[in-house]
């Protein structure tokens, strides 16, 4: 598994992407990388009028499974940021196999 860096030894780079993304629509695993596909919602003007929400891909992210479980594992303690702690009984394990992790 691999070792989150500290902040002292993050380094940020300008040029890095910042991606706005509102949907995963495909992901996907072959020889051991892991790809997850980001998409956002355009709206697209109609000739009647109304506006058609045309779906349009934003980028990916690929990884390792180590790399996914880190990215899982960010994703859920930034979503749990000001709410009260959950009871980890009531969680439903994503990867059963990994689930030792955890506790």
């Amino acid at each position: 598994m691999s070792v989150m860096p500290s902040p002292q030894s993050l380094v940020s780079e300008s040029r890095a992407p910042f991606v706005f993304f509102e949907h995963v629509p495909a992901m996907s695993c072959r020889h051991g990388v892991y790809c997850m596909g980001l998409a956002a919602g355009r709206p697209l003007p109609q000739s009647n009028g109304k506006l058609l929400n045309e779906l349009v891909h934003v980028g990916q992210i690929q990884g390792t499974r180590e790399a996914m479980i880190e990215l899982r594992d960010s994703i859920n303690r930034i979503l749990n940021v000001g709410y009260p702690a959950r009871d980890p009984k009531s969680i439903i394990p994503i990867d059963p196999i990994h689930e030792q992790w955890h506790h």
